[in-house]
């Protein structure tokens, strides 16, 4: 009889230890866990982050941009070695079902609320003030403080066979430097004009037409255009584009800026805060 209560106080004391010892491992995982979660957090918004980047260029079948500083001439410059395609189809589409695929897929399969507000795919140097919007038809980059780009060049690949003919801008000496290049469809150069234009005029068109009838053609306008001065509009009529080697130069300005994508990207969850741009690359 003793010896069975005995045995029993015993079993008592073994399992009450045990069930400590249990408890004292939980807490010290969950602790590391923790720990582990919080120190991870800066590597985690980084990744989701160059995720949704990463997707967006993909969409638009636009490279990453490259940066290049020059310190002993002060100056910046800003490359894209393609810059997706004109005319964009169901871009409105496109973005809406990404901006789903974010809040309803993505975000369960990394346990947070994920969402992207205001979801635009222009693409905004920071510092410089300078915004590539894409659009149904042309695409546009606007300078809001021209008189820090130096000069820009952009080639454009085209569907176009045999050019029946160009027109360029008359000149405006001491302004930046614009440089068109048009290959047609066998990547032959058939277009290759440098301008120096004002900003702040509504200068004519780098024009190329290949047909008689007048379509299809494109046109490339630098100045005042679209009610904003320093507006560089490309825009094709029956052609299809591919925007390739944009090389844009300006005054370095000291300091880190970033070309980033004007869409605020939110993320919460346990230990997670974030609304903030989405970086592409620091400059």
């Amino acid at each position: 009889m003793r010896r069975g209560i005995l045995l029993s106080i015993m079993t008592i004391f073994l399992l009450f230890a045990v069930f400590l010892l249990s408890l004292a491992v939980f807490q010290n995982q969950s602790s590391s866990e923790l720990r582990q979660a919080t120190l991870s957090l800066p590597t985690k918004i980084a990744s989701i982050e160059h995720f949704v980047g990463q997707d967006v260029l993909w969409m638009l079948n636009i490279s990453a941009p490259d940066s290049e500083k020059n310190l002993s001439a002060s100056t910046l410059t800003i490359k894209f070695a393609n810059l997706g395609s004109i005319p964009l189809q169901n871009l409105s589409n496109i973005t809406d079902q990404y901006a789903s695929f974010i809040k309803n897929n993505y975000s369960y399969f990394e346990r947070l609320n994920i969402s992207l507000i205001n979801f635009t795919t222009n693409i905004t140097l920071s510092g410089y003030n300078a915004t590539i919007s894409f659009g149904q038809n042309e695409t546009v980059i606007f300078f809001t403080q021209p008189e820090l780009l130096r000069s820009l060049s952009i080639m454009l690949l085209t569907n176009g066979t045999k050019m029946w003919n160009n027109t360029a801008p008359s000149p405006d000496p001491s302004y930046q430097n614009i440089n068109v290049s048009v290959l047609n469809s066998s990547g032959s150069l058939v277009f290759n004009s440098m301008r120096s234009l004002s900003p702040n005029e509504t200068n004519s068109a780098f024009s190329v037409f290949f047909n008689q009838s007048g379509l299809p053609h494109l046109h490339v306008e630098y100045g005042f255009a679209l009610g904003q001065s320093g507006t560089l509009k490309i825009t094709t009529y029956g052609l299809r584009i591919s925007p390739q080697d944009l090389k844009m130069t300006f005054s370095l300005i000291p300091g880190e800026n970033q070309i980033k994508l004007d869409t605020v990207l939110s993320i919460s969850g346990a230990s997670i805060s974030r609304n903030d741009t989405v970086t592409l690359r620091r400059v």
